[in-house]
């Protein structure tokens, strides 16, 4: 299993844009000091990003995590498309939360798959300024009532599983506090809601909110 210790092949250095200018050799670095490295060269951010791709097969402690990278305000964590998320992948996920709290602020999920060993309650210990879903085919509306941020977005929302009728008891109970218990932290800390989807049909809003 690949560790942050190990050697990388070559180092591929992009822009914002994504695009690659030049690749360096390892040069004898680990893949840790070229983290360290990279961002002793970019001091003037003023935050840091990164983005783990949980299913592959690399070893991060939460140890090791904070000793390598400097404190991190965003993580994008990506999952295999295929499947939920297997006990390897949601170990990887948690620690990548617990190394970088209370820093984090904002956090996407990317084609998570939600289940049994992998639920958006772990992530709602957080408190985050902004959570993002994309592409999760199994989120459910009640998965809503169980997040703590701030500003939440759900990307390409799968409608077979969440339904207009679904999002009309969403927000009854957002805005009522129909079910104190449910909605009690979602009321406190939610200020902007975003959903998106791929659709054919034009939502009626006068149902939606009625």
């Amino acid at each position: 299993m690949t560790n942050l210790n190990d050697l990388p092949v070559r180092v591929e250095v992009c822009n914002r844009s994504g695009v690659i200018p030049f690749i360096w050799s390892n040069q004898g670095k680990s893949i840790a000091e070229w983290i360290q490295h990279l961002c002793s060269i970019s001091q003037s951010e003023k935050s840091y990003a990164a983005d783990f791709y949980v299913y592959r097969n690399i070893e991060f402690g939460i140890p090791t995590l904070r000793n390598v990278f400097p404190k991190l305000q965003s993580i994008d964590m990506v999952f295999r498309q295929e499947e939920e998320a297997n006990e390897h992948e949601t170990l990887l996920a948690q620690n990548f939360m617990k190394a970088f709290l209370p820093d984090v602020r904002n956090v996407r999920l990317t084609h998570v798959r939600l289940g049994e060993h992998f639920s958006v309650e772990k992530f709602g210990i957080a408190n985050l300024k902004k959570l993002e879903i994309r592409f999760s085919p199994n989120l459910r509306v009640d998965d809503l009532l169980t997040m703590n941020a701030e500003n939440i977005t759900i990307g390409g929302a799968n409608l077979a599983e969440i339904s207009l009728r679904d999002l009309n008891r969403f927000f009854k109970l957002w805005m009522k506090g129909s079910n104190p218990k449910e909605t009690e932290n979602l009321k406190k800390k939610m200020k902007k809601l975003k959903i998106w989807w791929l659709t054919n049909t034009i939502p009626d809003w006068n149902v939606l909110l009625k």
